[in-house]
């Protein structure tokens, strides 16, 4: 069995509050957390911003980032599905990671 690392997920958590706050306080954007799916492996956050979809993957850090392509199978399908639907993808560990993603974003409206 798994050991469930609460202090990662705590990091995870306080993340994610902050990636959310800073979505919603922009024009034309609207993001919220999945806290429970009917599918394994759901990304953490939706959301779209001037029309562009994106679905985000919050880990507490960038090795986690880097472990997970090992161990987390199903979200990676997860993320390719999404991916080939025309959103906008990303695993992030900080707030400043979604910051650039949303320059990047804005650049290319």
């Amino acid at each position: 069995m798994k050991m469930v690392d609460f202090s990662k997920a705590a990091k995870e958590s306080l993340i994610q509050r902050d990636i959310l706050k800073y979505l919603n306080g922009l024009p034309m954007c609207k993001a919220i957390k999945i806290i429970c799916a009917n599918e394994g492996g759901t990304p953490d956050i939706f959301c779209v911003y001037r029309g562009t979809p994106l679905v985000l993957e919050v880990k507490a850090t960038e090795q986690d980032v880097l472990r997970s392509a090992l161990d987390q199978k199903r979200q990676h399908m997860q993320m390719d599905q999404w991916e080939t639907t025309g959103a906008m993808t990303a695993y992030v560990w900080s707030l400043e990671g979604v910051e650039s993603l949303i320059t990047h974003i804005a650049k290319k409206l």
